[in-house]
């Protein structure tokens, strides 16, 4: 064991993990220069997600500069650094079966608010003995679960990465958040990887907060996700107060990518997937910023429907980005949609 900080759990990062922030970047890289040139070409109807959106002199900037072309040996110490963070907190023993959070939702719906709740609430019960358990049982139940992981629970923590990341910090300012987190998207990729990958060696819990659009099912099927315990809370709220919260914090609020991500995670791929092989799913609206079930639900099988919000999340697939985001009074519906 050399002299690398190995932070408070007395883990150290192995360096077959920390290669594959690099391995993974690259791969991040290729995949998406290859769906913008076919993009270009018209020979696809999907543009890159790491390209779109930006001028080409924007775009030849992002590939030359971005932050997985550095390999120095700064730069791999720093991914060491990050990657550090990830198991600080590791201990207690083993599960005998690990499990799996996912939490998923267009942006603005309030992923990180659910488990910062979760997070405020466990602080409380030890610091002040205050027990305050959700109204709703299968939030509650979610809850307990997740306190009983948190101790050998990790994942992706993009928040982290951006604030860790160099460009990021340089460029949000003068340039904004889009511009800003392409250039270190690849090497949040790889980290994020990085992660999940030593997750798995270290047979901790893992959760993971996506936009819920069938971008994990890759690594979902080589992780054998059916010897876990997947958990799984879907988060929704009306389009409109979702961008506003993106305007407030500063982060990107397009409405037409913003409407493809409500309507990919009402689709098949999306929540209804989940919710199908989830030993407890619940789906949640957030709209007066607090939690609210309107859908839980055990392989599939319904154990809770609010049938109206339930009506309106389904349907978002169906709705044109200009009825989206058309701000509507409480009780007003569109051809059947309640906003």
């Amino acid at each position: 064991m050399d002299d690398h900080d190995q932070g408070n759990s007395g883990i150290e990062v192995p360096e077959h993990i920390l290669d594959k922030v690099q391995e993974i970047a690259e791969f991040y890289v290729q995949r998406e220069l290859e769906a913008h040139r076919k993009f270009k070409a018209g020979d696809s109807d999907t543009p890159s997600r790491w390209l779109d959106g930006f001028s080409d002199e924007e775009q030849a900037y992002i590939i030359e500069n971005s932050g997985y072309n550095n390999h120095s040996e700064e730069r791999r110490e720093l991914r060491r650094k990050i990657l550090q963070q990830a198991v600080a907190h590791i201990a207690g023993d083993i599960p005998e079966r690990a499990m799996l959070f996912y939490v998923g939702g267009p942006q603005g719906t309030g992923k990180k608010e659910i488990r910062s709740s979760f997070d405020k609430r466990i602080e409380e019960e030890q610091s002040q003995g205050i027990i305050r358990p959700f109204e709703n049982d299968h939030l509650e139940t979610v809850f307990q679960k997740y306190k009983q992981a948190k101790s050998r629970l990790m994942g992706p923590d993009y928040d982290v990465f951006r604030a860790e990341l160099p460009e990021y910090l340089a460029n949000k300012e003068e340039h904004g958040h889009d511009f800003a987190f392409a250039l270190i998207r690849a090497e949040a990729t790889g980290l994020g990887a990085a992660i999940k990958a030593w997750a798995e060696e270290l047979k901790a819990h893992v959760i993971l907060e996506e936009l819920g659009d069938g971008l994990t099912d890759d690594w979902l099927s080589r992780n054998k996700v059916e010897e876990k315990e997947l958990i799984v809370v879907g988060t929704t709220a009306d389009p409109v107060l979702a961008k506003d919260r993106l305007v407030e914090r500063q982060d990107s609020a397009d409405e037409d990518v913003l409407a493809k991500q409500f309507s990919r995670f009402s689709e098949d791929d999306g929540y209804p997937k989940w919710a199908n092989e989830a030993e407890l799913a619940v789906l949640v609206k957030t709209d007066d910023g607090t939690p609210h079930v309107i859908h839980a639900a055990n392989y599939g099988r319904t154990l809770e429907e609010d049938p109206l919000p339930v009506s309106t999340f389904n349907r978002y697939s169906e709705v044109s980005v200009q009825e989206m985001f058309t701000p509507k009074a409480p009780d007003a519906q569109i051809d059947g949609l309640e906003f």
